[in-house]
């Protein structure tokens, strides 16, 4: 009997000392890399400015998207910086809005992210980053208000350099649409805090002032 208690304490004890080797990581940095080989972001010797148009939704749903980029400057607060302009040819990041679900295919895609080279031929200088936010379903009828807030928290995350995505389900980065993203709204986790920090404070290897590849 004294075996028996002695074997069970010694696996209780194991699994003690395995289990903080198998918690889940604070941070998906490496997962932010483009092409999974560069980090590529914005240079910090200026604030990020991020152009939202107005002129093709109503106030709200533009109103959602800067409530998105607001969390995320939130997040970088003493890092990095985000600011609002009016004119589309002075941002960084600009976000417009259109009807993204034209393949049947294509009905989750609520809206994407692309970058903007500064010159095509050698591509290595971030030009801008451009948000489409889509505003129609194939049926026809629109997203709600809260679901254009969640896919622009998603996308805004891709366009300040998160190229990537989390490998951790609830994170907002995770690639997967979650359930109840139309009606619920969703949060930065303490884990995309961390991620976008950690990317700010890591050397880019791609920005729009230099390059170090």
């Amino acid at each position: 009997m004294k075996k028996f208690f002695l074997i069970v304490f010694l696996f209780f004890m194991s699994f003690i000392f395995v289990l903080p080797a198998m918690a889940t990581p604070d941070n998906y940095l490496t997962s932010t890399k483009l092409n999974q080989r560069y980090y590529i972001r914005w240079d910090n010797n200026e604030p990020i400015r991020v152009y939202i148009d107005k002129s093709q939704v109503s106030l709200q749903w533009s109103d959602e998207v800067r409530k998105a980029f607001e969390k995320w400057r939130d997040a970088l607060s003493g890092v990095m910086d985000i600011e609002f302009v009016s004119d589309a040819h002075d941002a960084h990041i600009v976000c417009t809005f259109e009807q993204v679900n034209k393949k049947p295919n294509m009905e989750m895609t609520l809206g994407y992210t692309r970058i903007i080279w500064e010159r095509k031929d050698l591509q290595n200088r971030l030009g801008k980053m451009e948000i489409k936010i889509g505003t129609k379903k194939n049926s026809g009828s629109e997203y709600t208000h809260i679901a254009v807030y969640n896919t622009a928290l998603h996308e805004a995350g891709h366009a300040l350099g998160i190229w990537g995505h989390s490998p951790y389900y609830g994170d907002i980065m995770y690639p997967a649409i979650r359930p109840l993203s139309h009606t619920t709204r969703q949060v930065l986790t303490a884990r995309d805090k961390k991620t976008i920090r950690m990317l700010y404070s890591t050397q880019a290897d791609i920005t729009h002032t230099h390059s170090n590849i």
